[in-house]
């Protein structure tokens, strides 16, 4: 089963709909900025600062990924579940062959973003979108870090 049917499947998940946020990144000087902001303010009243913190430095490495890689990203959408977050940033790039982690030496100087997305988040995958494709991070919140929507 896939991680995030697993996800989504789980008892209760989709009980009561998810609030959505959706930023648009095209015309921003510094979209990543942007998210964290976005980010931030949506999740402070949600989870622990922990989690928010997580959750934003994900952000920021896709968004950074999708700036070097595939011309720049377009959207980020979050989804908040009852008990989960789910992040998709979007690109205009088809191509999702490159989209794996790698091996990192000591000395180099890039490619440990998605080491990192691999570390902070419970699933993350590849999903096609019309215009590309997004690469979505998913959080589950334990019991002791949500807060009352």
């Amino acid at each position: 089963m896939a991680p995030a049917q697993a996800v989504l499947e789980r008892p209760g998940a989709l009980d009561r709909p998810p609030e959505h946020q959706r930023v648009d990144l095209t015309t921003c000087e510094h979209p990543t900025n942007v998210a964290r902001r976005a980010l931030r303010s949506t999740l402070r009243p949600r989870t622990s600062d922990a989690r928010i913190d997580d959750v934003v430095l994900v952000a920021t490495e896709l968004i950074a990924n999708a700036g070097k890689h595939a011309d720049g990203a377009v959207r980020m959408l979050l989804d908040l579940y009852e008990d989960c977050l789910v992040l998709w940033v979007f690109d205009r790039a088809a191509d999702r062959c490159d989209v794996t982690p790698r091996q990192s030496a000591d000395t180099d100087q890039d490619g440990r973003g998605l080491g990192i997305v691999t570390a902070l988040t419970d699933h993350w995958f590849l999903w096609r979108a019309e215009d590309g494709k997004a690469v979505v991070a998913v959080f589950l919140l334990p019991p002791e870090e949500r807060a009352p929507r």
